[in-house]
């Protein structure tokens, strides 16, 4: 519970930059805040301290399958606040999911590839429609905008298409393979 505070803040703000199409702001939500909980680990990404285990997962010999419970909640709950800024579910859906997305690409590659769990909706972006799953759309806008792309320029990755991809093919190796 005392983190939750910060979680809504960091999903606000974060859905807020997207639906104004601040990709400065968005990239600064996540990867500036720092935090120090006094673990003898000092100042660290406030993303890399919010969850320290995954979220209502269970892990079978095949592949990990999360229970959306954390990431249902905070989608409801933004969905209502949020439907001035992104009328249209799909909308909405595409943002949050951007999101979540990228809160776990970001924690995999802060983390050198230790911490790449995230206790969010891995069921709507790992298992969503192909023409939805914003797995390929990140693919598509780094295939034609390469380091172009507005939340690389925002700094996010360094600013870099290749580490992006980096980041993006550890995720997806973990995920397929959570045990190996």
């Amino acid at each position: 519970l005392q983190v939750y505070p910060a979680l809504l803040l960091l999903y606000g703000g974060s859905l807020a930059a997207l639906a104004a199409g601040d990709h400065t702001t968005f990239s600064r939500l996540l990867t500036k805040p720092r935090v120090d909980w006094n673990d003898g680990e000092g100042l660290q990404p406030l993303l890399l301290k919010l969850w320290s285990k995954p979220v209502s997962s269970v892990v079978s010999a095949n592949r990990m399958e999360m229970q959306p419970t954390l990431s249902g909640h905070l989608y409801r709950m933004f969905r209502g606040r949020f439907h001035e800024m992104l009328s249209q579910e799909d909308e909405f859906r595409q943002a949050f999911d951007r999101l979540e997305y990228f809160i776990a690409l970001l924690r995999f590659d802060m983390s050198k590839g230790s911490i790449w769990y995230w206790g969010g909706g891995w069921d709507r972006w790992r298992f969503g429609r192909q023409e939805e799953d914003i797995r390929r759309i990140v693919e598509a806008e780094i295939s034609q905008q390469n380091d172009e792309c507005a939340y690389l320029k925002a700094g996010l990755f360094d600013g870099k298409a290749a580490r992006l991809r980096e980041a993006k093919a550890g995720l997806e190796q973990k995920i397929l393979n959570p045990l190996g």
